[in-house]
């Protein structure tokens, strides 16, 4: 058998059943009655065990070796050729889809099936028991569910091996070839520049933001979320939205993307960036190229990749002074009449209101990066086990303090806000604080590429947009990686000055 063929047909097996595993999860934050858990979590298990068999196995091993040696173009083409799901690479997704899955297998063969097994329904279980915690604001009930997900996870970081810290293995899984070595100077010097800078953005100005929080039904905010939506282009025969206790975006298939929302009666912000952010992650999933469709490749570059995209749709473009012109009329007239009084100044200092905020997901886009920058500060503690669990929401609390001046009051606002380590997600977060940075750098370029872009933002047009993002970015998939990525849009890897400059331009000379 052609090991060309033989691999692509694992391959696109792999990525139909990890669409099944994300039907799953998708439902288990949606739909599923709460009793429906533990079965639940008993079909994931089973669902990623036979996942991470597939991948592993000795077949998939023959294929890949085998495909490394035949890289004959002709004979590729014409021996995979016939097949719906399999079109032929050009050599350079050849090389890039060898790439991908060598990664792959090098990572499942060093993670043992029963640790998959084990951390699958852990995780599982340990999101139901998060959701509750949450709810209830009690650290104590998460606790033990926490514990039990740490130690796999420090398990799992052992099994993938590394040389300086327990944590790179993990961040490696979520931002390809990233390492703390990296990470932590970066951050660093991020928090040295950003605190000072936020605190005199604080200092310098004073918002009546009242406006935000008149009182604006659930069904009227969805329909006019809906609105924005169409507006972006974001196709609902491909598409739906939902409502979910936190926020996501899952991928289900090629042409079935589920986006999540959340709805405050009395704080349609909350509702309406959630949708422009969600919306960009789902652009983003659903504009993979033709080639690399039900592939390996039809995946994004890395999450921070990933997030630059939702970024870079709800800050830079959604909080912008020319999104807000052409909406906020018909916010006004058809949706929340109440705001007939307010100055559209004062709405668009309103949404772009910087304060310190407990809550991350609300947090404006200034002060951002520095919730980021106490989780992977907090996560990476946990990992090394130089922070037990027991203090980790004193350790919160005081992070909090240092870096945004304000203390929770309770473990719901603060410990307990995000749904990440109840998934088993540790190095997930750093992938915020990079998109943020990406976004600025991507938006930059899009200014030099279009510099008329601001007005057909105007008039609510967002052609252009979307087809630059297309071109730049989705179209791509992982053919490339985020460094690589980053250079060809911007000329240069990732940049902390263009997110700072940004900012200064904007919140401490000109709203935009």
């Amino acid at each position: 058998m052609n090991p060309w063929k033989e691999l692509r047909r694992i391959d696109h097996e792999v990525y139909l059943l990890r669409h099944v595993s994300s039907l799953l999860g998708w439902d288990q934050e949606t739909y599923m009655p709460i009793r429906g858990i533990e079965e639940r979590a008993e079909q994931i298990s089973l669902l990623e065990t036979l996942i991470h068999s597939k991948i592993v196995s000795p077949a998939t091993r023959e294929a890949l070796e085998g495909a490394k040696e035949q890289l004959d173009e002709e004979q590729f083409a014409t021996e995979i050729g016939g097949e719906s799901h399999v079109r032929p690479f050009t050599p350079i997704q050849r090389a890039a889809f060898l790439r991908e899955w060598d990664r792959r297998v090098a990572r499942a063969s060093k993670i043992p099936t029963s640790l998959v097994s084990r951390m699958a329904y852990a995780t599982s279980v340990g999101q139901a028991k998060w959701a509750q915690a949450k709810k209830e604001a009690s650290f104590e009930l998460f606790k033990p569910y926490l514990q039990e997900i740490l130690i796999l996870t420090r398990e799992l970081a052992g099994a993938l091996g590394f040389r300086e810290t327990p944590y790179d293995p993990l961040v490696d899984e979520y931002e390809p070839g990233m390492t703390c070595a990296v990470l932590s100077p970066l951050f660093e010097q991020l928090r040295k520049d950003l605190v000072p800078l936020f605190r005199e953005i604080v200092s310098a100005s004073t918002v009546d933001d009242r406006c935000l929080h008149l009182p604006f039904p659930k069904e009227a905010q969805e329909e006019f979320g809906m609105r924005i939506l169409q507006a972006m282009g974001f196709p609902f025969e491909r598409a739906r939205l939902d409502v979910s206790v936190h926020p996501f975006t899952s991928t289900l298939g090629a042409d079935d993307v589920r986006i999540t929302t959340r709805y405050n009666p009395t704080y349609f912000p909350t509702a309406i960036f959630g949708i422009i952010h969600e919306a960009g992650h789902g652009l983003y999933d659903l504009g993979f190229g033709d080639e690399i469709r039900g592939t390996i490749l039809a995946e994004g570059v890395s999450l921070g990749i990933h997030e630059s995209q939702s970024r870079f749709w709800e800050n830079y473009i959604g909080r912008n002074k020319a999104f807000w012109t052409y909406w906020y009329p018909i916010l006004q007239k058809e949706y929340l009449k109440d705001l007939s009084l307010v100055p559209f100044d004062t709405f668009l200092l309103s949404i772009n209101r910087v304060q310190p905020s407990l809550i991350r997901v609300e947090a404006d886009e200034v002060s951002y990066p520095l919730h980021i920058i106490l989780r992977y500060n907090l996560e990476k503690a946990l990992v090394e086990d130089s922070l037990s669990i027991s203090d980790l929401p004193a350790a919160w609390n005081d992070g909090m303090v240092e870096l945004l001046g304000i203390k929770p009051s309770h473990d719901g606002e603060g410990v307990l806000q995000d749904i990440h380590w109840s998934m088993g997600s540790f190095g997930y977060f750093p992938t915020y604080a990079l998109g943020t940075l990406y976004a600025a750098q991507f938006y930059s370029s899009l200014l030099k590429d279009h510099p008329q872009v601001l007005q057909e933002i105007e008039q609510g047009k967002y052609g252009t947009i979307v087809q630059w993002l297309r071109e730049k970015v989705h179209t791509l998939g992982k053919i490339f990686t985020a460094e690589e990525l980053c250079r060809q849009i911007t000329g240069s890897p990732i940049d902390p000055g263009y997110f700072l400059r940004y900012v200064r331009e904007k919140y401490l000379h000109r709203i935009s």
